[in-house]
């Protein structure tokens, strides 16, 4: 399980990347997965911008599903 934060407003003001955060690489422990740590650089969180995170299940490092959440526009 890896857990991603992008800024879908990244490329409208020249950036280059839309990744501000992930959470890496987590394994599934008897069926259930921990809350990974996951931190946004300040720098990153832009105002006005629209951020969605999704978690992506995967096995032998491929990815199977992914889980969106509802978008947040910073203010």
């Amino acid at each position: 399980m890896v857990v991603t934060v992008v800024d879908k407003d990244a490329y409208a003001n020249g950036g280059t990347d839309e990744h501000v955060a992930t959470s890496g690489p987590f394994p599934c422990t008897n069926g259930r997965y921990p809350s990974p740590p996951l931190t946004v650089d300040q720098a990153l969180a832009k105002p006005g911008h629209r951020y969605v995170s999704f978690t992506e299940v995967t096995k032998d490092g491929n990815g199977l599903i992914r889980m969106y959440s509802p978008e947040l526009i910073l203010p």
